[in-house]
């Protein structure tokens, strides 16, 4: 699809479009829950994967679709699985410190 649409192809073009769409109304939906009166600060919306991969494209058909300025897009530099393993690691490490 991404081919496609660099290469100007209307359907590819529009599907990323809708896609994005939808993706923006999830953050829109979660900034709104997220947000409140005495919170100000912007919400930092992370990706990873596929999709910050291709942020050059994409982040700017979300940014169109997003109601606020109440945020932050930001891509994962490492892996998903790489975040998940640190993080067992800091538990087990903690937990072997009270035994």
């Amino acid at each position: 699809v991404f081919l496609a649409a660099e290469n100007g192809d209307k359907v590819a073009l529009e599907i990323l479009e809708n896609n994005m769409s939808f993706v923006a109304s999830k953050i829109n939906t979660a900034i709104k829950h997220l947000k409140n009166d005495t919170n100000q600060e912007k919400i930092n919306v992370l990706f990873s994967g596929g999709i910050s991969k291709k942020s050059d494209v994409l982040f700017p058909l979300i940014k169109k679709h997003l109601s606020t300025n109440n945020y932050y897009l930001s891509q994962l530099e490492k892996e998903p699985v790489d975040g998940a393993v640190e993080q067992a690691k800091r538990i087990f490490e903690s937990k072997s410190n009270h035994i």
